[in-house]
């Protein structure tokens, strides 16, 4: 019932270009690989073990990392984006198209840069729930957290 009105209102070319930019920018959100959970289990690991001075390196060379990796997701579709939108529409106006591209994908690459932000409160609450003394196979008791939960 949506999908009518929204084509009677832009015109079937715009909603067909709309969805076309939508669906491009959601595989660039494939782009981070999982690396949030990566970024939360290591913080959890360095804090579990009071490695402060390892935790401190992780999480800047993290942020460095998603920078580059941002600058890159940002840098490639942006200028690529007029050659695709050019070999694609040849006979369409193409800045306003090339815009909301620039603008979708300038979005996902500031998500990347701030995955670390949402990586270090999880990393830290992870830590808590392992905080605990776990018993061992062997009937043991210990504090540490066992190496098979890495």
């Amino acid at each position: 019932m949506l999908i009518p009105f929204i084509v009677h209102h832009l015109g079937l070319q715009t909603y067909g270009i709309w969805v076309l930019l939508v669906t491009v920018s959601g595989y660039f959100g494939l782009v981070n690989f999982g690396i949030p959970f990566a970024f939360e289990k290591y913080i959890a690991h360095y804090r579990a073990r009071n490695d402060f001075a390892s935790l401190k390196r992780f999480i800047v060379t993290s942020l460095y990392a998603s920078t580059a990796l941002a600058a890159l997701t940002f840098v490639i579709p942006y200028f690529g984006a007029p050659l695709f939108f050019h070999s694609l529409l040849k006979n369409d106006p193409l800045h306003q198209h090339v815009a909301i591209f620039s603008l979708l994908v300038l979005n996902l690459s500031l998500s990347l840069v701030s995955m670390i932000f949402t990586s270090v409160p999880r990393g830290f609450q992870r830590f808590r729930h392992f905080e605990h003394s776990f018993q061992l196979p062997d009937g043991r008791c210990t504090s540490r957290l066992p190496s098979s939960f890495y």
